[in-house]
């Protein structure tokens, strides 16, 4: 309904409300959080882009056989703003608080009773909570059929 400002919408919604989670955050086997602080929020991308154009994993790549791992930690207010604002501007991968890494294999989990966490696939919020959730790359796990150009026609003749 909403269209590319439903992005916007949802972050600044988010934004405003969340305090983030105690979550633990391995990926190929490298613990990168441990769950002793929150976490704003952990993005696994093959693309650098997403929703609107937001640049959140500026240096993935579709076709590296790797996903882009960004975790936020900023959850004071006032961290939450500025990564929002960093994020929008491309900056926020230089933040102190935020992790950048890439792997195959990814676990997201809760560690606190309270930290149950929603999913988001490709901006559609999945229904219900979650405590834990792994994500594999699958080298060529995906394929994509694009038809060919039409052949060049030779314009009529006068």
């Amino acid at each position: 309904m909403l269209g590319r400002a439903a992005y916007a919408v949802g972050a600044l919604r988010a934004g405003l409300t969340t305090r983030g989670w105690h979550l633990r955050v391995v990926v190929d086997g490298r613990t990168v959080a441990d769950g002793s602080e929150p976490v704003l929020m952990v993005t696994l991308a093959l693309g650098s882009s997403v929703g609107g154009g937001t640049r959140v994993a500026p240096t993935a790549r579709p076709d590296d056989g790797l996903a882009e791992v960004v975790l936020a930690r900023g959850s004071s207010a006032i961290a939450r703003t500025s990564f929002a604002r960093d994020l929008r501007k491309g900056r926020h991968t230089r933040r102190r608080d935020v992790t950048v890494t890439r792997g195959q294999e990814v676990l997201v989990e809760a560690v606190g009773p309270q930290d149950a966490f929603h999913v988001s696939v490709d901006g559609d919020v999945q229904p219900g909570r979650i405590r834990r959730r792994t994500w594999r790359v699958e080298p060529d796990g995906w394929r994509l059929r694009v038809p060919a150009d039409p052949p060049a026609t030779a314009p009529p003749s006068p």
